[in-house]
């Protein structure tokens, strides 16, 4: 970033952050799909149709945080667990897939740029008393959550594992122990529809009770909450502080 800032291609004041988080995206949208310039730079840097791959390769950041792979394996459609039971060869067809973009990605930004990366992985959103899905309910549904998202994170490790210090694994799941999804906002009646044509499922990680200290959002049942938010910031922040080894 620094021999824009010496180019003058990006004002030093506005050189802090390069980059947004940009949810509901699969691991390849992130080499394959164009995006808008990262905002402080110059008009007339970059090309047009570049993607956030292609962005940082160009701006070189001090740090890149990634987090992908959940929308893959269908953590947010439920696609693998169709009928309240897990399509086991389709869930390791889809991690295979995420080793694979995971892999591409951090092989791309340790060889083309300077940056210190961090990939975390996913906290399990699943409520203690979960709604489920037909034929997957309470237990059920618990077990089936914990298997997807093991399953993701341990492939996500392995991708991070060989990269050594400049990819930092950050491990978020146990963060949010005791912070589960609560009771999702809204009556069935008005939330089936819309998650009909949206194609999510999400209101299955919720709780049927109404229990406090959740991190998880009671809209969607998936996302983090402010102080969920603050939790993975935080630990994103250690990981890219630490000492190398």
């Amino acid at each position: 970033m620094e021999h824009l800032v010496v180019a003058g291609d990006v004002p030093r004041d506005e050189a802090r952050v390069v980059l947004a988080a940009c949810a509901g995206t699969s691991t390849s949208d992130v080499w394959e799909v164009p995006t808008w310039p990262p905002h402080g730079v110059r008009q007339g840097v970059g090309e047009p149709g570049w993607s956030q791959l292609d962005w940082a390769v160009r701006l070189n950041p001090g740090y890149v945080t990634l987090t992908v792979g959940a929308n893959d394996v269908g953590v947010v459609d439920l696609s693998v667990l169709a009928g309240g039971e897990l399509d086991r060869a389709e869930l390791d067809r889809r991690l295979q897939a995420v080793a694979g973009g995971v892999g591409f990605l951090l092989d791309e930004l340790v060889d083309r740029t300077d940056a210190r990366i961090a990939l975390t992985n996913y906290y399990n959103p699943t409520a203690v008393n979960p709604t489920g899905l037909p034929g997957c309910r309470g237990a059920c549904f618990v077990e089936l959550g914990e298997i997807v998202h093991d399953s993701l994170n341990r492939t996500l490790a392995q991708a991070a594992a060989r990269h050594g210090s400049r990819v930092q694994f950050v491990d978020i799941a146990p963060l949010f122990a005791g912070h589960e999804a609560g009771d999702a906002l809204g009556p069935g009646w008005l939330r089936e529809p819309i998650e009909t044509f949206l194609g999510v499922q999400v209101r299955a990680y919720c709780s049927e009770d109404d229990p406090s200290e959740s991190w998880v959002s009671s809209f969607d049942c998936i996302h983090p909450t402010g102080d969920g938010m603050a939790a993975i910031a935080e630990a994103v922040a250690a990981a890219l502080t630490a000492p190398r080894s």
